[in-house]
C-alpha cells in the first residue's frame, strides 16, 4: 500500500527577463565534471537564478531542494532528500524504513548509509542535486554530520550543488577541495560585468528605448557592484521609464543599499499593496491563508498573484506559497514598529501551532523582538526536546537565546547544563548546575532549584560517584517542596540507583519496592539490570538484557552513559565467558556512542572491548590499546572515576603479560579511585583482579590479603558471584601456601556453584575466573583423594572438565602456535629456546602435532626424523629427544615419566586429544568446519573471521624443508585461501567494502595469483566509486597471473571489468 508523498521541489520559475550570460554559462558548464559544486555569495547576487538558468538550458537531469528553517528537523530533512532523488515507483515501505530510523539518535547516522544505498540502487542516470539555501542548516551539527557521511557513500553519477551564503564546513568537502574535486563559484564570478549589463538592458528594453553608452554602463556597474537584484529592479524601472537620469536619481540618493533596494521594490505598488507587504514581512513565505488570517482579509490570493505577475515577488513552484527577496523583506521589517512586529509574529506563531506545524512556529518565536518573550515560549519545549534526544536542536536554541534576561538565566543555565551532561561534558555541566542553583535561590525560583539538584544527582550517577551523589540527594530531600511530586519521584529513583552504586543492595531493593508501590518502578535506564549484576544475579541479568536487545532500539532518547544495554550485555558476557558476543556488543556500544555523540559511552565501550579482547587472547596487545584509549578519553573529559574499570583491565592485561609491577601500580590506582568515589563494588572488583594477578605471579600472602578483603566486601554487597570468583583465587593461594583450609573453601565453592547451577567460573575462561580452566584440575584430583565432604561434586566437576579418568595433570593448558612463528605456552608461560635444548626435541613435537590423532611406531618416527642414522643410534637419539621434550612441556612431571601430553601404547606414540592441549591449527580447522555447517551468513562471517585471524603465516615455517609437513602446509594454505575468499564474498554481500578490501589484500600477500581476490577487490572499489583502483586492480591481476603462472586473466574477470569500467572511461582514465 502506498501512502501520500510530498511534492518534489523544483527550481524557481524562469524569469520573464532575458538574461543571457555566456560567461556564467561557460563557468557553470563544468558542474557535471565535478562531484561537488559550491556557489557561495550573499543575498542579491543571483546565485539561484544563475544555476537555475544553466540547468534549464543544459537539459541535464536535475533535482532541486530549497532548504528552509523547517528542514532543521532531522526526519523531515532525510525524507526530503529521498523524495527529491528517488523515482515515484519506489515503494513507501522502503522509503519509510529509512525515515523511521532517522527518528532515533542511535540509528541516525546509519540512515546516511541506508539513504545512499537506496539512492544508489534506484538512481541510474547522471543527476544534479541542487541544495539551495544550504546555509540554513549550516549550524545544525547532526545534519552536517549526516550530510558528510551521506556524501561519502552516494554514487559517482550524482553531483551535488550547494547554493549558500556561507562556506560549507563538511570534512569530506574539505578533502575533495584539497584534491581539486570541487567547483567553487564566488561573488566575484556572479557579479555582472559591463558587457553583461549592456546586454541585459539592450535585450529587455522597450522597442524605442535608447541604448546605454559605455560611460552609463560603467556608472551602473560602479553604483550597483554588478549585483543581480539591484540591476533587475533598475531594469524594471527602465522598462517603465527609459531614462538614465531616472536611474541616476534612484542610485545617487544618500541612502543605504538596503533602502535603495526597498524603494525600487515599492515602485509600481499601490499604497494598499505596500501596506500588505509591510504587514506580512514577518513571514518568511507568504501563503494566502496565513496572510488572510494575519491581516483579517479574504483577498490575499488575488494580491499575491497580481504582484507576482508584475515581477515584484516569486511564486514557489508547485505550492501556494510566494516569496519576497530576503533583502526586500529586511527593508520592509524595518518599517514595522516593535509592537506591530510582536503582534503580527504572535498571530503567526498561533496560526502555525493551530495547524500542528511546530517547526515553523518555533522559527517565528525566534523572530520575536524581546528575548523575554522568546524565553517564555521556548522553555516549556526544551525539556521535551531534551527527552527526545534532540540535543543539537536545544543547543541551537540556547545559543540563539543568549544572553537571556536575568530572571530567566537560571533556567537557561540549567538547560545548558542538561545538554552538557547528556553530551558527556561533565565538568562544564557541574559548574552550570551549581550556578543555576545559586541564581535560582536569589530569585526564589523553586522549580529551577529543584531541577538543578536533580541534574547534579543525575550527573554523579552518570559518572558513578556515590559519595557526592548521596550528599546531593539528601540535600534535595530537604529543598524540594512536597507539592513538586514529579521531582520527588525522580529523587527517589536517584536514591535507588545510588544505593546500587554504593553497594547497599537492601536499601536499593527497599526503594525499588516503594517505587513499584507508587506505580512508577525503576527509572528506564537499566538500573534494575545493574542491581541484578551487582548482587550476583548475572544469569538473570543476562536473560533480561537479551530481551531488551530484542526490541528494536529506535526510540528517540539520550545517552544512558555507562548503563547502555549493549555495554551491560558485553560486561555480562565477559564475566560469564563469552568473549565473541562480548566483543560484538562492545563494538555496538561504541557505535551507539558515536551516534549519540557521547564520548563517555565511547570510553566505556573501549573498556568492555578490552575485557573481551583480554579474555579471548590474554597475550595480545589489543586489550592494552583499548584500555589505554578509554583512559585517554576519560582524561579528556576530566572524569577520573571513570578510569577505575579501565585500570582494572590494565592490571589484568599487564599481569598476564608478565609485568607485575605495572599491574600492581594500576590496581592500586583503580582501588583508590573507586574508594574515593564510594563505590564499594567496583573497588573490590579491582581488588579481585589484583588478587588474581598476585596469585599467578606467586605473591600468595599479598593475594590472600586482597582476596579475603574482597570476599567480605562482596558479602556486604550481596554479590555471591563475585564472592565466589574471589574465593576461587583464594583457594589457589591457600593451596600454594600449604594452608589446608583450601579443602574446606573448595567444598564451599563447589556447593555454592552447583546449588546455583552455575559453573562458568569453574568450567570456562571468564574475566574474573580462570583464563585456563585446567588450572583447577590438580586441586580437584587432590580433593578427590582427600576426605572432603563434597566428593560427589568434585567428581562431577572433573567429569565436566573431561578429567575424571586422569591420575596426573600439570595444572595448565599447553597452547601451541603453528601458524607463522612456532611457539608453545605452558598456560601463560612461554617455552624458551633454552628449555627445548635440542632441535630434534622441537622437531619431534612438531611431527606429532602435524599428525595429531594418528599413532606412530617408534621405528617409523626414527625413520622420518633420523633416517640418515643407524637404527640403534636413531633409537637412542629418539629417547633423548623424548625425554627433553617431556621436560620442556611438563617440567614438574613425576620422575622418569613421559609427559601427559604424549600418550603411549607400547612402542606406539601419539599426542593426547584431551583439551589440555590446544593447537591453533585444530581451532582453525574447527572454525572452518563450523562455518561450512551453518547457513547463517552473520555466523559464517564471525567464524571465518576467527579462523583468518589464527592464520598468522604458513604452517610450521621453520620446518619448511621437512617432507613430513609439506602436504599439511599446502592443505592448510589452500583452506586459508578458500576461507578468505568466502569471507570477502560475505563482506561484499553485507556491503562492508573496507573489510572485503582488507581481506583480499591480506590474501594476496600469501598468494599473489589468486584471481578471485582481484575480482572481489574490483567489485569493492567499484561500489566505493573508485574507478582508478578498479583499473589498477585489473592491471595488477594481469601482471601477477603472467608473472606467477604464465597465464592470462580469465574471461570472467575481463567481463566483470568491462561491466564496471566502460571502454571510453578506461581509455580516459588510463
Amino acid at each position: 500500500m502506498r501512502t501520500a508523498r510530498f511534492e518534489r521541489d523544483q527550481p524557481p520559475r524562469m524569469r520573464r527577463t532575458n538574461m543571457p550570460r555566456p560567461r556564467m554559462m561557460n563557468l557553470l558548464s563544468d558542474i557535471p565534471d565535478y562531484p561537488v559544486t559550491v556557489v557561495k555569495a550573499g543575498a542579491g547576487y543571483g546565485k539561484t537564478t544563475a544555476v537555475a538558468n544553466y540547468l534549464h538550458q543544459s537539459g541535464l537531469r536535475k533535482r532541486w531542494l530549497t532548504l528552509s528553517a523547517e528542514d532543521r528537523d532531522t526526519t523531515l530533512f532525510v525524507r526530503r532528500i529521498l523524495l527529491s532523488l528517488l523515482p515515484k515507483h519506489v515503494s513507501s515501505e522502503e522509503l519509510e524504513a529509512v525515515v523511521l530510523a532517522s527518528h532515533s539518535p542511535i540509528t541516525w547516522m546509519a540512515t546516511a548509509l541506508s539513504a545512499a544505498t537506496l539512492i544508489s540502487y534506484y538512481l541510474q542516470e547522471e543527476t544534479i542535486l541542487v541544495l539551495d539555501d544550504f546555509h540554513v542548516i549550516q549550524d545544525e551539527v547532526a545534519l552536517q554530520s549526516w550530510m558528510d557521511a551521506w556524501m561519502q557513500e552516494i554514487p559517482q553519477h550524482l553531483h551535488i550543488v550547494f547554493i549558500t551564503r556561507t562556506k560549507p564546513t563538511l570534512p569530506h568537502l574539505q578533502q575533495l577541495m584539497l584534491r581539486g574535486e570541487v567547483l567553487m563559484i564566488r561573488e566575484r564570478d556572479l557579479v555582472f560585468d559591463e558587457d553583461e549589463i549592456a546586454a541585459l538592458f539592450r535585450l529587455n528594453a522597450e522597442q524605442n528605448a535608447p541604448e546605454l553608452n559605455s560611460r552609463q554602463i560603467h556608472y551602473l556597474l560602479e553604483w550597483t557592484g554588478g549585483m543581480a537584484l539591484v540591476l533587475s529592479m533598475l531594469l524594471r524601472e527602465w522598462r517603465n521609464t527609459p531614462s538614465f537620469l531616472r536611474l541616476q536619481e534612484l542610485l545617487s540618493q544618500e541612502t543605504s543599499l538596503l533602502d535603495q533596494i526597498g524603494r525600487l521594490f515599492e515602485i509600481g505598488l499601490s499604497t494598499e499593496e505596500q501596506e500588505f507587504f509591510r504587514s506580512t514581512s514577518v513571514l518568511t513565505t507568504l501563503h494566502p491563508d496565513i496572510c488572510n488570517d494575519l491581516l483579517h482579509r479574504t483577498d490575499s490570493q488575488q494580491i499575491l498573484s497580481e504582484v507576482e505577475r508584475r515581477g515584484h515577488i516569486l511564486h514557489v513552484a508547485e505550492s501556494a506559497d510566494y516569496e519576497v527577496h530576503p533583502l526586500v523583506r529586511e527593508y520592509l521589517l524595518r518599517k514595522l514598529s516593535e509592537s506591530q512586529r510582536k503582534r503580527l509574529l504572535e498571530r503567526a506563531i498561533h496560526w502555525y501551532q493551530e495547524k500542528g506545524d511546530e517547526t515553523r512556529s518555533i522559527g517565528y518565536i525566534f523572530d520575536l523582538p524581546d528575548k523575554k518573550d522568546q524565553a517564555v515560549r521556548l522553555f516549556p519545549l526544551i525539556t521535551r526536546y531534551i527527552e527526545k534526544g534532540q540535543l543539537s536542536t536545544v543547543q541551537a536554541w540556547l545559543d540563539r537565546l543568549s544572553p537571556v534576561p536575568y530572571e530567566y538565566s537560571a533556567r537557561w543555565i540549567w538547560a545548558q547544563a542538561e545538554v552538557d551532561r547528556l553530551s558527556n561534558r561533565f565538568t562544564q555541566a557541574q559548574v552550570r548546575y551549581e550556578k543555576s542553583k545559586q541564581i535560582a535561590k536569589t530569585m526564589g525560583d523553586q522549580t529551577s532549584i529543584a531541577d538543578a539538584f536533580i541534574g547534579l544527582g543525575q550527573l554523579y550517577l552518570d559518572t558513578i560517584q556515590p559519595k557526592p551523589a548521596a550528599h546531593v540527594i539528601r540535600e534535595a530531600r530537604n529543598v524540594i517542596p512536597r507539592r513538586f511530586t514529579k521531582h520527588r519521584i525522580i529523587r527517589i529513583q536517584l536514591a535507588f540507583e545510588n544505593a546500587i552504586n554504593s553497594g547497599k543492595p537492601l536499601r536499593a531493593k527497599r526503594l525499588l519496592h516503594n517505587l513499584i508501590q507508587m506505580g512508577i518502578g525503576a527509572p528506564p535506564n537499566n538500573s534494575d539490570l545493574r542491581l541484578l549484576l551487582r548482587t550476583g544475579h548475572v544469569r538473570e541479568a543476562l536473560t533480561q538484557v537479551k530481551r531488551r536487545l530484542i526490541k528494536n532500539d529506535t526510540e528517540v532518547r539520550t545517552s544512558l552513559a555507562h548503563r547502555e544495554t549493549s555495554l551491560l550485555f558485553s560486561l555480562l558476557c565477559s564475566m560469564l565467558g563469552d568473549p565473541d558476543t562480548a566483543k560484538l556488543e562492545a563494538e555496538r556500544g561504541r557505535w551507539i556512542a558515536d551516534s549519540l555523540n557521547a564520548p563517555f559511552v565511547r570510553a566505556v565501550g573501549f573498556i568492555r572491548l578490552g575485557h573481551a579482547q583480554h579474555l579471548a587472547q590474554p597475550f595480545e596487545e589489543e586489550a592494552l590499546t583499548s584500555y589505554e584509549t578509554a583512559i585517554g578519553l576519560m582524561d579528556e573529559m576530566d572524569v577520573a572515576r571513570g578510569k577505575s574499570e579501565a585500570l582494572l583491565g590494565l592490571c589484568l592485561a599487564h599481569g598476564y603479560r608478565g609485568k607485575f609491577p605495572l599491574a600492581k601500580l594500576y590496581a592500586e590506582q583503580g582501588i583508590a579511585l573507586a574508594a574515593q568515589a564510594g563505590d564499594l563494588w567496583m573497588e573490590n572488583l579491582v581488588r579481585t583482579a589484583y588478587g588474581q594477578i598476585c596469585t599467578i605471579h606467586g605473591y600468595h600472602h599479598l593475594a590472600n590479603k586482597e582476596l579475603t578483603h574482597a570476599m567480605q566486601a562482596f558479602i556486604d554487597c550481596g554479590d555471591l558471584f563475585m564472592h565466589n570468583a574471589a574465593q576461587l583465587w583464594n583457594i589457589f593461594t591457600l593451596h600454594a601456601l600449604n594452608d589446608q583450609k583450601w579443602h574446606e573453601e573448595l567444598d564451599d565453592l563447589l556447593r555454592s556453584e552447583f546449588t546455583l547451577s552455575r559453573l562458568e567460573l569453574l568450567s570456562k575462561p571468564t574475566l574474573f575466573g580462570m583464563k585456563d580452566v585446567q588450572r583447577i584440575v590438580p586441586l580437584l584430583l587432590e580433593q578427590k583423594q582427600s576426605q572432603s565432604i563434597e566428593q560427589e561434586l568434585t567428581i562431577r566437576l572433573l567429569e565436566v572438565l573431561d578429567a575424571h579418568q586422569i591420575e596426573h595433570h600439570p595444572g595448565y593448558t599447553l597452547y601451541v602456535q603453528t601458524f607463522g612463528t612456532f611457539e608453545v605456552y605452558r598456560g601463560f608461560t612461554k617455552v624458551t629456546r633454552r628449555e627445548w635444548q635440542r632441535e630434534k626435541a622441537r622437531q619431534l613435537f612438531q611431527f606429532l602435532v602435524t599428525h595429531r590423532g594418528s599413532w606412530f611406531h617408534r621405528e617409523e618416527i626414527c625413520d622420518r626424523l633420523w633416517g640418515d642414522l643407524s637404527p640403534d643410534t636413531a633409537e637412542r637419539d629418539f629417547k633423548v629427544a623424548l625425554n627433553v621434550l617431556s621436560a620442556a612441556l611438563e617440567p614438574k612431571r613425576p620422575e622418569r615419566s613421559t609427559t601427559v601430553f604424549i600418550v603411549r601404547q607400547g612402542s606406539l606414540y601419539s599426542l593426547t586429544m584431551h583439551p589440555m592441549l590446544q593447537i591453533d591449527r585444530d581451532l582453525f580447522l574447527n572454525k572452518i568446519r563450523e562455518a561450512d555447517g551453518t547457513r547463517d551468513p552473520h555466523r559464517q562471517r564471525r567464524l571465518l573471521a576467527v579462523a583468518l585471524q589464527l592464520y598468522r603465516g604458513a604452517y610450521l615455517e621453520e620446518a619448511r624443508y621437512e617432507p613430513w609437513c609439506e602436504d599439511e602446509r599446502e592443505r592448510l594454505r589452500l583452506l586459508y585461501l578458500r576461507a578468505a575468499t568466502k569471507y570477502s564474498r560475505l563482506c561484499l554481500d553485507a556491503e562492508d567494502w573496507e573489510d572485503a578490501i582488507q581481506t583480499c589484500e591480506n590474501l594476496l600477500q600469501w598468494e599473489a595469483a589468486w584471481e578471485d581476490a582481484y575480482i572481489d577487490l574490483m567489485e569493492a572499489y567499484a561500489h566505493l566509486g573508485n574507478r582508478s583502483m578498479v583499473i589498477q586492480t585489473y592491471l595488477l591481476c594481469q601482471r601477477a597471473l603472467q608473472r606467477e603462472v604464465g597465464i592470462s586473466v580469465s574471461e570472467r574477470t575481463t567481463t566483470l571489468f568491462r561491466q564496471l569500467i566502460p571502454e571510453k572511461d578506461y581509455k580516459e582514465l588510463s
